[in-house]
């Protein structure tokens, strides 16, 4: 993870030369995105039958080749990527923060909620700080309400398993856990796209992406389909097992994500001290690719902060 973390494809982009695994070349065509040439994910295009073929090797859990077949699925994308944990990722994140040598104090439990972009930047200059990072992702729709007319909530649903649940005795079934996604019919679609993650101890299946859906419980036919993915994609036994729980959350959607400095006007207002503009950054906007983008997007922000001229 460390290397991803480090280095992007950036000169994959730029034109410089890649080679493949084990120092073979890796002819890419123009029509898949440009991630597809990061030499680190081993990105290949595969018929099912050359999938199942490798699969000797991998020894993943995957749904048998005549159960794909019969879907009407022929191909597939086999790529290795990192896979994050995200409740320990924040854990892990907290703590490099709360040790961090420059970090004067920290407190994420403080009770206050503001109304305005205003509010925040008057609490921070009487706090003595020198400019304000926005990430509230779905709560700037009200808090720069004259100014955000584009975010809106990508509604999502999952439910998890767990890691030990009974599967299905499918022919040849190993049992590397892996994850699994489709928005293609008849599993998914782009707005019911059908997934499974492994995090943990936890199997996460889900999916939906429906823009200003607002209802925030599970619906029936919602948790049907959910079960029916975790049977397709992890072959769990959905009759003998049940979720340990499901979830809604929102994803902070917009046309294309807002990064940038917004300069706040305090030369006239009270207790300006003396300052007459006040820099926040505003990060927002990442929809579901959060945690693919984060790095990137915080490193931006960073950039911009540190260039910042008042």
């Amino acid at each position: 993870v460390q290397d991803f973390v480090k280095t992007d494809y950036s000169s994959v982009l730029s034109g410089k030369n890649y080679g493949g695994a084990n120092g073979k070349e890796i002819i890419y065509s123009d029509s898949f995105p440009a991630w597809t040439k990061d030499p680190r994910l081993e990105f290949q295009h595969l018929s099912l039958e050359m999938l199942w073929y490798q699969n000797n090797v991998h020894k993943l859990r995957l749904p048998s080749l005549d159960v794909m077949k019969d879907a009407g699925y022929n191909y597939a994308w086999f790529l290795k990527t990192p896979v994050i944990d995200p409740p320990l990722a924040l854990t892990q994140m907290m703590s490099y923060i709360q040790n961090h040598p420059l970090i004067d104090d920290i407190n994420t439990e403080t009770g206050i909620y503001y109304s305005s972009v205003n509010d925040m930047v008057q609490d921070a200059m009487e706090l003595n700080c020198d400019a304000v990072a926005n990430c509230t992702g779905l709560g700037s729709k009200s808090l720069r309400e004259e100014k955000e007319k584009e975010l809106i909530g990508g509604r999502g649903v999952t439910v998890h398993y767990n890691r030990s649940s009974m599967r299905i005795e499918s022919g040849l079934t190993y049992e590397n856990d892996v994850a699994v996604t489709t928005e293609e019919e008849p599993w998914g679609t782009v707005t019911d796209p059908a997934y499974i993650i492994p995090r943990g101890k936890v199997l996460l299946v889900g999916g939906t992406c429906h823009m200003g859906d607002e209802e925030p419980y599970p619906r029936e036919k919602e948790l049907t389909r959910m079960r029916r993915n975790a049977a397709h994609l992890g072959l769990i036994d959905t009759e003998k097992e049940d979720p340990i729980n499901s979830w809604v959350g929102f994803r902070p959607c917009r046309p294309t994500i807002c990064l940038k400095i917004e300069n706040i006007d305090y030369s006239t207002y009270k207790n300006s001290f003396g300052r007459k503009r006040f820099p926040v950054c505003h990060n927002y906007g990442h929809g579901g690719s959060g945690w693919t983008v984060f790095i990137g997007a915080a490193r931006e922000a960073a950039r911009l902060l540190s260039s910042y001229e008042n």
